[in-house]
C-alpha cells in the first residue's frame, strides 16, 4: 500500500472546511453583523475566503491538485450547507446566492482559459456541479468527506 498524499490532504481539508461551513457558525456571523454592523458580515468573510482560495495563481503539480481539491470541497460543503435541515432559512438563502456567484465565476474563468488544462477542466466541472445541483437540488448528493484512516500515524511509537 502506498501513501496517497491527496487523500491525506483531503482529510485535512475536510476537518478545516467543515468548521468554516458549520451552519451554526455561519448563522452566528450573520446574526452578529445584524446586531452590530461593526462586526464583519458574512459577505466580507467569504469575500476574503474566496480571494484567498480561488483568485490566487494556481500552482502546478500536486500543489495545484490540492488547491483544486479545496475549491471542490468548498462547493460541496456550500451545497451541504444549503441542504442541511439545521441551517436557518437566512443561511440557506446566503448559501444559494453564493453558489450562484461562484458558478458564474467558474464559467468566466473557464472561458478565459483557451488551452485544455487541468485548471480549465476543473472550472468547467465546478460550474457543472453547481448547475446540476440547481437543476435538481432534492436529488443532488454532494461528495462525501474523505475519512481519516483508523490507527496511529506510522512512526509514532518509535518503530
Amino acid at each position: 500500500m502506498t501513501f496517497d498524499p491527496l487523500s491525506a490532504a483531503g482529510a485535512a481539508i475536510d476537518i478545516t472546511l467543515q468548521q468554516i461551513f458549520n451552519p451554526a457558525r455561519i448563522a452566528r456571523i450573520i446574526q452578529y453583523n445584524e446586531r452590530d454592523k461593526s462586526n464583519p458580515s458574512i459577505g466580507e468573510f467569504f469575500k476574503t475566503y474566496f480571494k484567498t482560495l480561488f483568485e490566487q495563481e494556481m500552482s502546478q503539480g500536486l500543489a495545484g491538485e490540492i488547491q483544486r481539491l479545496v475549491q471542490s470541497r468548498s462547493v460541496d460543503l456550500l451545497i451541504q450547507l444549503e441542504q442541511n435541515d439545521d441551517s436557518p432559512l437566512y443561511v440557506k438563502t446566503w448559501a444559494h446566492n453564493t453558489l450562484a456567484i461562484w458558478k458564474e465565476w467558474f464559467a468566466d474563468q473557464a472561458y478565459e482559459i483557451t488551452d485544455e488544462t487541468a485548471q480549465r477542466r476543473h472550472y468547467i466541472y465546478m460550474q457543472v456541479k453547481i448547475d446540476d445541483y440547481f437543476k435538481n437540488p432534492k436529488e443532488y448528493k454532494p461528495a462525501d468527506a474523505v475519512t481519516i484512516p483508523p490507527g496511529s500515524p506510522i512512526g509514532c511509537y518509535g518503530y
